[in-house]
């Protein structure tokens, strides 16, 4: 007993004189590449604090690439959508990452292939999300495709173990140079809790002479209720209140 309470002070004391010893999310750095983001993991990965008590944790973070000449997870960069504007107005959260694929078939290989696969899980602490938002910057030519599928996993406040972003199937997302729905496209749902993301980003040529670019892909999400609408509510009760008293008065 008097061994099992030695080991067990030995234990906590290592947890505080070791900051760290359990580690904590980071912030998502503003700009980095997606080995930062790989490196997060072993952390319980980063967040992007919203204001008003609200943030979003991303954990999990994968980087699969595949084909001839693709980017590495420390050449993939991103930046931070804290808030970026969606088409159409309103704000937004969540990664610009700038995949850097780039194309060109040729007589000797006609279909030159680039791909990436990222994945992570994502989870609003404070608030739930009600919409996604795919956006990319991409180009082709001759027989050339550039296209990002994304595919989301989720979870509502009913679900058991809604957390884990892995509870129920959403229809792909596709955005692509072929054709409709063309380089942009939204899904809006009923809140959601979580959400596990795999997003496969490729580049194909197709034919000789053919070429397809992907530069930069968006991919955020909006919250609700909004961290202002808070504010709002509470100005708005502030100015009811008022009128209440007077009138009594």
């Amino acid at each position: 007993m008097r061994n099992f309470f030695g080991l067990s002070g030995c234990l906590l004391l290592l947890l505080v004189i070791v900051p760290g010893a359990i580690a904590d999310p980071i912030a998502c750095p503003t700009t980095g590449t997606y080995q930062d983001l790989l490196n997060s993991n072993p952390g319980g990965g980063c967040f992007i604090s919203v204001g008003s008590g609200v943030s979003l944790m991303f954990s999990n973070f994968t980087f699969t690439p595949a084909g001839t000449g693709t980017p590495t997870a420390a050449q993939v960069g991103y930046f931070l959508d804290d808030p970026g504007m969606a088409v159409g107005g309103g704000p937004i959260w969540g990664f610009e990452f700038n995949p850097g694929l780039a194309v060109t078939g040729t007589a000797a290989t006609p279909n030159v292939i680039q791909d990436i696969l990222l994945t992570y899980t994502l989870v609003p602490v404070g608030t739930t999300i009600v919409s996604t938002h795919l956006l990319a910057n991409a180009a082709a030519t001759g027989a050339g495709v550039a296209q990002v599928t994304e595919n989301q996993m989720f979870c509502i406040a009913s679900d058991p173990n809604n957390t884990s972003g892995t509870c129920r199937i959403f229809p792909p997302l596709l955005v692509t140079t072929a054709g409709p729905p063309g380089l942009h496209n939204d899904a809006f749902f009923p809140p959601w809790t979580s959400i596990a993301i795999s997003k496969d980003i490729s580049a194909s040529s197709g034919t000789a002479g053919s070429t397809a670019t992907i530069s930069q892909v968006r991919d955020s999400v909006d919250l609700v209720p909004e961290p202002a609408t808070y504010g709002l509510f509470g100005v708005g009760f502030l100015i009811v209140g008022y009128f209440v008293r007077r009138n009594r008065a």
